[in-house]
């Protein structure tokens, strides 16, 4: 009930009108479970959520979840759930969102969407990555993507990593206050966990590997003085553990905790010293071990419901004659969309 609350309060706050779109989305699990739902509240025609079996649940337990979820909003009965691949709906999608079952956003499923459609990345531009959205193929058809502002005050998603970061070194018995801890980060991450710990009585000792390509050096006189490592690191290739980064060995003789919030890691060089960070799951570059939803689900249902509002008012911008270049303009401009070219 409380999720309910949630998705009805960003509904109103940020007035989602989604009245004679299609949404097409993703089935998924979890706290993630809530974007058809959002969709359905936020007064869409038609929802789509596809999704499959994987390692997340059943797609059959999922869709379970998901028909739960709806009934209990008592939101319109217009969502359906299928398994069946995007591009089969595709032509009747006005917003897509680049979630993981819909992806990826390729030029076959771009060439097939209405005039008047949207593509929401559904988090900030600068977290693009490569083979999720074709976007050549979307300026060509003339089909605005956009992202979402995290830092618009309704929204505050920064304001969760510090938080994140403080979770999960209590599950490891690190208590923040008087901590000290090595924070090897990177821009946008960085500003918002370095500010949030210090708040919260830890003394941070920070590095950014986009900045230098040798901090590993002083980085690894200060771990003897550390209680643990937080490696929130987005943006760079570069190994954190392992190869140029710092040394496996040196960690576990240090007994310093490694939090692995996001980041290249040697996962090999852990392995050979008996080292375990936490948490434990393998991700490639550029990916979260876990995100805001690990808290709660409010980072989660403000950001899809902001995501799907861009999307509503790009669709709307488009049926009354704006181009994709005059309605993303538009959309920044009011504040909750965020583009390539102005984010930060």
């Amino acid at each position: 009930m409380r999720a309910i609350r949630l998705m009805r309060s960003v509904i109103s706050d940020l007035n989602i009108d989604l009245a004679d779109m299609c949404v097409l989305t993703e089935a998924a699990s979890g706290p993630f479970a809530v974007t058809p739902v959002i969709a359905a509240m936020a007064g869409a025609e038609r929802v789509v959520a596809v999704g499959r079996n994987s390692q997340w649940g059943s797609f059959n337990n999922i869709s379970a979840h998901i028909r739960s979820l709806a009934k209990a909003s008592h939101c319109p009965d217009v969502i359906e759930l299928t398994d069946q691949p995007p591009t089969a709906y595709a032509r009747c999608a006005n917003i897509v969102t680049n979630l993981g079952f819909v992806r990826p956003i390729n030029s076959e499923l771009v060439a097939l969407l209405p005039f008047d459609a949207a593509i929401l990345l559904m988090w900030e531009p600068w977290e693009f990555r490569q083979g999720e959205v074709d976007l050549d193929a979307c300026r060509e058809r003339g089909l605005p993507v956009l992202g979402t502002n995290e830092k618009h005050p309704r929204l505050r998603i920064f304001n969760y990593l510090p938080r994140l970061a403080e979770q999960l070194l209590f599950e490891r018995n690190i208590e923040v206050e008087r901590s000290r801890l090595l924070l090897v980060s990177s821009h946008p991450f960085a500003q918002s966990l370095e500010k949030g710990l210090i708040a919260s009585g830890a003394e941070i000792y920070f590095f950014d590997p986009t900045q230098d390509s040798n901090w590993s050096t002083p980085a690894t006189s200060l771990i003897p003085e550390v209680d643990a490592l937080v490696i929130a690191d987005h943006r760079s290739h570069s190994m954190v553990i392992g190869g140029d980064g710092l040394n496996a060995a040196t960690l576990v003789e240090a007994g310093v905790e490694i939090i692995h919030i996001c980041g290249v890691v040697d996962e090999t060089s852990l392995a050979s010293v008996g080292l375990a960070k936490h948490p434990e799951r393998l991700v490639s570059q550029g990916v979260m071990t876990v995100t805001t939803d690990y808290l709660g689900p409010r980072p989660v249902i403000d950001l899809h419901a902001a995501g799907l509002a861009v999307g509503s008012e790009l669709v709307k911008c488009l049926r009354a004659g704006d181009d994709e270049t005059t309605a993303r303009a538009k959309i920044v401009a009011r504040g909750l969309g965020a583009d390539f070219t102005n984010n930060k």
